[in-house]
């Protein structure tokens, strides 16, 4: 079952940025939409990014994630809205948050 991309205008930003990653960022991605629990080892995240999770792209550059279907009816990270209509329109989907160096990928974000 492969699941939806949505992409924030954080995460497309970044891949601007970071544009000398576009084969591996695409790669990625694609993995992750055929099956974002067992094609990249992710792990899931805590405290204020509860919700998410991060899958590796480089030695030092994260891909953090949410996997609509894990929120249920809990807040992620102030993505509730996006999952919602997805999930309500019984659409699977994966949420595109940011891209980022490690050391900055984990900082919390602000709410939009």
């Amino acid at each position: 079952m492969a699941f939806e991309p949505y992409y924030t205008e954080e995460f497309r930003r970044r891949v601007k940025r970071y544009r000398s990653f576009a084969q591996q960022i695409e790669r990625k991605i694609q993995l992750l939409l055929k099956d974002p629990y067992r094609n990249c080892k992710s792990e899931r995240l805590h405290g204020e990014l509860k919700g998410l999770r991060s899958a590796r792209l480089t030695r030092n550059i994260r891909i953090i994630f949410a996997i609509c279907e894990e929120s249920g009816e809990e807040e992620i990270a102030g993505l509730s809205d996006i999952c919602g209509r997805l999930l309500k329109e019984g659409r699977n989907g994966v949420v595109f948050v940011t891209l980022e160096v490690h050391e900055r990928a984990y900082r919390g974000r602000k709410q939009s």
